[in-house]
């Protein structure tokens, strides 16, 4: 079976809510445990570069499934 990448983002500037973040890919959303981000975003894929300066996001990095 093949190994399927998470790529997180925090969410810099707002929470999670309704065309603040892109919806393609999306696995889960959480609290930031340390405070830094409004919302940790979980996608199965990377974002564009676009998608991250467009929504502020920062690539927190990946984790392997």
């Amino acid at each position: 079976m093949a190994r399927k990448d998470k790529h997180k983002y925090g969410m810099k500037s707002r929470g999670y809510s309704i065309g603040c973040q892109p919806l393609d890919g999306l696995i889960s959303v959480v609290a930031d445990p340390k405070g830094r981000y409004y919302n940790i975003l979980t996608y199965d894929r990377m974002l564009t570069g676009q998608e991250v300066t467009d929504y502020e996001l920062t690539y927190i990095g990946k984790e392997e499934e």
